[in-house]
């Protein structure tokens, strides 16, 4: 009976020794799975099969964003393209496509003619050219909300084609280039005569005596584009005068996949207008033109201060006027009226010219003689202003430092394109 007890102890001992050692197994192995999850949570991300399926999501879906803020980089005519492909019955990708191979299988595309073929092989593409003509009209409609360029049948195509990644080359024709910037440079003088805005000299860094050479038509044409647009800009913020306006290379600036071009202007204006036309310049993203303004100089125009500080000496005299009737200001003699100056091309400072009006008098006094009276009833009246009160004078309260409300704006701008559409 003691020797049964002994055994079923014995049995049960090693029972539990067993049991024991497979707990700390299980534990052990516990501790290792856990290691290894935190390894793998720690990754970025968790590689489980939900996961690797959301990763291909959303690189589908940034690759989509991305390529739409790309092509927003100069892509002017982005909305007008998108009604040219819904009238032509084609999706954008399924154009394009078909557009590269064209142009990757026409012979001889290095060259005038060969572009002006590879124009004809697309628009008769069977898969659209029954659409074609529908398709090109409802371009031209939406893009002339994008440039100030009028855009007829003549240039329509020249200007699809340009947004397709053609550039415009007027078939190497200097003369047609040199037509262009003048219908260009009258589009301008139009919207600066609407908005009453007065111009210095300002050829716009490309003299009427200067002939382009054919290489540079495409550049050239970009140009105006630009310019255009910029000046647009000008006539909508308020500004007074365009004094200058220049481009500061003809060759755009490459900075890898994106291409500068670079221009100076100089305008006249209220502070307010300065600040529209800042914004005006920086709120062109949304019709997808991209201006960086690299730098804004302002100087107070027509200030007082300059000539109080001058170095000859003549603010002296400026300072003590202040007690006359228009302190700093030259009284204008009876004989002289001021008249606005409507000259263009060289406009004066002054903003003002001055011409003889004959005075009628019952008696004709020579000219020594008005001016001595005219002195003595000046006079007279500054007596009269000094005996009053100084707050009761006509000159209390009259601005003496900074009393120009108009500012001279020197901008520094660069405007940026993407370079991968185009094909020449």
């Amino acid at each position: 009976m003691l020797s049964l007890a002994g055994v079923i102890a014995l049995v049960l001992l090693v029972l539990v020794v067993i049991g024991h050692f497979d707990m700390l197994k299980a534990k052990r192995q516990a501790e290792n799975y856990r290691d290894k999850i935190a390894q793998l949570i720690q990754q970025r991300p968790a590689p489980v099969r939900g996961n690797v399926e959301l990763i291909e999501q959303d690189k589908k879906f940034y690759e989509a964003e991305s390529k739409k803020l790309f092509n927003r980089f100069g892509n002017v005519f982005e909305k007008p393209l998108a009604e040219f492909y819904k009238t032509l019955g084609v999706t954008e990708e399924e154009f394009t496509k078909r557009f590269r191979e064209l142009w990757d299988s026409q012979h001889g595309r290095d060259t005038v003619a060969g572009r002006y073929e590879f124009k004809t092989t697309v628009k008769r593409e069977p898969r659209w050219a029954d659409n074609w003509n529908k398709a090109q009209q409802a371009f031209n409609r939406a893009a002339a909300a994008c440039t100030i360029e009028k855009i007829q049948p003549k240039n329509g195509e020249e200007i699809l084609f340009d947004a397709l990644g053609l550039r415009r080359e007027m078939s190497g024709q200097v003369s047609l280039c040199q037509e262009y910037m003048s219908e260009m440079r009258g589009y301008i003088d139009t919207i600066f005569k609407k908005a009453n805005i007065e111009l210095g000299i300002v050829d716009y860094g490309f003299p009427g005596t200067e002939e382009p050479r054919s290489a540079d038509i495409p550049v050239v044409v970009r140009h105006f584009d630009i310019i255009g647009d910029i000046c647009k800009s000008i006539s909508e913020s308020g500004v007074k005068v365009l004094e200058k306006f220049t481009k500061r290379q003809l060759q755009p600036r490459e900075d890898g996949d994106y291409r500068c071009y670079h221009y100076t202007f100089e305008v006249i204006g209220s502070m307010e207008s300065i600040r529209k036309l800042y914004m005006l310049l920086n709120q062109s993203v949304d019709r997808n033109r991209f201006y960086v303004v690299q730098s804004v100089f302002l100087y107070s125009d027509n200030d007082k201060a300059g000539e109080i500080f001058a170095d000859d000496g003549s603010g002296l005299s400026l300072l003590k006027s202040f007690g006359s009737l228009n302190p700093g200001v030259k009284q204008a003699s009876p004989q002289a009226e001021e008249v606005p100056n409507g000259r263009r091309g060289g406009r004066r400072r002054g903003g003002a010219i001055r011409r003889e009006v004959p005075v009628e008098e019952p008696r004709q006094l020579s000219a020594e003689e008005e001016q001595q009276r005219w002195l003595a009833e000046l006079r007279a009246r500054e007596e009269r202003e000094k005996k009053l009160p100084y707050f009761e004078r006509s000159t209390y309260g009259q601005v003496l430092f900074g009393g120009s409300d108009m500012f001279r704006a020197v901008f520094d701008v660069e405007y940026i394109e993407r370079t991968g559409r185009d094909l020449n």
